[in-house]
């Protein structure tokens, strides 16, 4: 629990930004790292149907909640590369490190009766990312969370996206590049910790499969 200082810190740097949430105990059981595919229904449903707003510095280090984070991998159409994105300018501190995808938090402009989710999935996408001569659909591909994080609130709704042509918006921060599953390896530690759990996965997967990249989401449209 933050402390009154500790929370007006936060106040101040997130203002009235809300977000939304789900309460942990309708969502025990998820699995921890990577978990391809659904979950059961009723995890689901309570993941999918979340429709509870409340201001972000509330929900920050609260562990009564779940912040869910749509986390969308690009990848080409053959399925061999996938686009990451490397931090050249900014915070010092966060230089050279690669993200694996888009990703942010989904607040109340995403609600939508149909997908918050997916709505708020491609809004993230088309903000970080130039998406060019594509309509493909968002493929729902499993979770992500890593309890042992400073941020285990947060659990992260992943999804596949199709795209041969895309750069990056801020180009004067962030380099955009393709690295098949081998560069993935070799830039590893570079990454944060939830690309490194869906790097283990898709490695693992690679391994499997006698060295051929299989996503094997079986085209699942998040619903």
């Amino acid at each position: 629990m933050l402390d009154s200082f500790e929370l007006s810190k936060l106040k101040r740097k997130y203002g009235d930004e809300k977000v939304l949430v789900v309460p942990k105990n309708l969502l025990n059981g998820v699995p921890d790292r990577f978990h391809q595919g659904r979950l059961n229904r009723n995890l689901t449903s309570n993941i999918f149907l979340a429709n509870t707003f409340i201001y972000r510095y509330e929900a920050e280090y609260n562990n009564a909640f779940y912040q869910l984070i749509p986390y969308i991998i690009v990848t080409n159409k053959n399925e061999d590369k996938f686009y990451v994105t490397e931090r050249i300018s900014g915070e010092e501190r966060l230089k050279g490190n690669y993200q694996l995808g888009a990703s942010g938090h989904v607040n109340p402009i995403d609600l939508d009766i149909n997908n918050t989710l997916e709505r708020a999935a491609l809004r993230e996408m088309n903000e970080e990312l130039f998406i060019k001569d594509s309509n493909e659909k968002l493929y729902y591909y499993g979770t992500v969370q890593d309890s042992y994080s400073k941020t285990s609130e947060h659990l992260g709704i992943v999804y596949i996206y199709h795209c041969d042509h895309v750069s990056v918006r801020e180009e004067e921060n962030l380099n955009g590049k393709w690295l098949d599953i081998f560069n993935l390896v070799v830039k590893y530690e570079m990454f944060e910790s939830w690309a490194r759990l869906i790097i283990d996965h898709l490695y693992t997967n690679y391994t499997k499969t006698k060295n051929t990249l299989v996503l094997d989401y079986k085209k699942m449209k998040a619903k």
